[in-house]
């Protein structure tokens, strides 16, 4: 995929919310690299990653909240990636 072409998003407005507040909380920049972490495509972003992770989650169960999606998040990353709790 060209680097130079966002791809398109389509989640569910609960994800959008749930997702701004993660990357919000934990101050995720664009340009981060978290698809291996999160499993997902190489080729999104941090925040569209963030959102995609989500977003897959929420599939699986939703009515998720967000304590037990911030949990599952963390989860997804080695103790040494981070220094907040």
């Amino acid at each position: 995929m060209n680097s130079a072409i966002q791809p398109q998003l389509f989640i569910s407005p609960k994800t959008r919310s749930l997702g701004m507040k993660l990357i919000k909380e934990f101050n995720i920049p664009q340009y981060s690299d978290l698809t291996a972490y999160l499993e997902v495509n190489s080729c999104y972003d941090g925040q569209q990653a963030t959102l995609i992770w989500l977003e897959h989650r929420l599939e699986e169960n939703s009515r998720l909240e967000f304590a037990e999606v911030r949990k599952m998040f963390l989860q997804c990353f080695p103790e040494s990636c981070y220094s907040f709790t």
